[in-house]
């Protein structure tokens, strides 16, 4: 590992020990890992799901084969592929922790755009979980529509937690981000983070990778977690059941903690934090942070 790598692997450290304090109801990692044939890519992917302790994972642009999916399991996982036959790009599979969730698939939309929904449940909790991947700006009002159609059959009752690759910049103030963010909360969703960008290249900084949460995912925390995966951002997600204790109720509504502008102080100068009561914590790190 590069001592870049190290500096970015160290971020998924931080955040693994930041939420582990957390009374978790679900944890979700997202990655568009854009070819996990790659070198290491599926290995380094199974790193940090053990470091983050194991969350339900969506991923997009596999770029895998039909033939090929089989062998990109994980162990104590059910694994719910969505391929595009005969297209190189795309491809969105699921993940779910076996240990903690029953799931199905329940639905899915294959066409130029993709979107693969499951189900999971426990004896004390049930979401929806769905991924996204949307390879053109040009087909985006096309793509509105059917993700419009898609959402509205599901019970609007039940968490619902989407990820993926919309390739639609939020960074921008222009029609169709607009258009898109309306259309959105008019679903009863709102995007947990319009501010940091998710894909940073040399002369471009785009939020194309978003994370949606329904109105009834009430306190969540998401990391914006900078990697080399690929050459996007990793997002991680985790839906929290607010605690009361000696301090009083530790309760996180909506936060964001972008770990892609805090990477190159993580190294050099350690950070823990000691606190019993959870928004201290949070205060105390983006204190910190900033």
């Amino acid at each position: 590992m590069s001592a870049v790598q190290e500096k970015q692997f160290k971020n998924y450290l931080d955040c693994a020990e930041f939420i582990g304090e957390c009374d978790k109801k679900m944890n979700v990692f997202y990655a568009n890992v854009r070819d996990i044939k790659s070198l290491n890519t599926f290995e380094d992917l199974k790193i940090r799901i053990d470091c983050l302790g194991k969350p339900d994972v969506t991923l997009a642009e596999t770029w895998l084969s039909v033939d090929e999916e089989k062998y990109f399991n994980i162990k104590d996982y059910s694994h719910y592929p969505l391929m595009r036959e005969g297209k190189m790009g795309g491809r969105v599979p699921i993940y779910v922790n076996d240990k903690k969730w029953s799931s199905s698939l329940i639905k899915t939309l294959n066409s130029i755009h993709q979107i693969i929904s499951v189900f999971v449940k426990n004896s004390y909790e049930e979401f929806y979980i769905s991924t996204v991947f949307n390879p053109l700006i040009k087909n985006f009002c096309k793509f509105l529509d059917d993700f419009k159609s898609y959402i509205k059959e599901f019970q609007n009752d039940v968490k619902h937690i989407i990820t993926g690759d919309f390739n639609l910049n939020l960074l921008s103030s222009d029609a169709l981000s607009t258009e898109h963010l309306s259309e959105i909360n008019k679903l009863g969703f709102i995007n947990c983070n319009l501010i940091y960008p998710t894909r940073i290249a040399k002369t471009s900084a785009t939020l194309i990778d978003h994370v949606l949460c329904n109105n009834n995912v009430k306190d969540w925390l998401l990391c914006n977690v900078i990697d080399y995966l690929s050459d996007h951002n990793t997002l991680v997600l985790t839906v929290i059941t607010p605690k009361t204790n000696k301090h009083g109720t530790g309760r996180i509504t909506k936060r964001l903690i972008n770990y892609s502008k805090a990477t190159k102080y993580f190294q050099q100068y350690p950070f823990s934090i000691n606190c019993d009561n959870v928004n201290e914590a949070f205060d105390s790190f983006q204190k910190y942070v900033h």
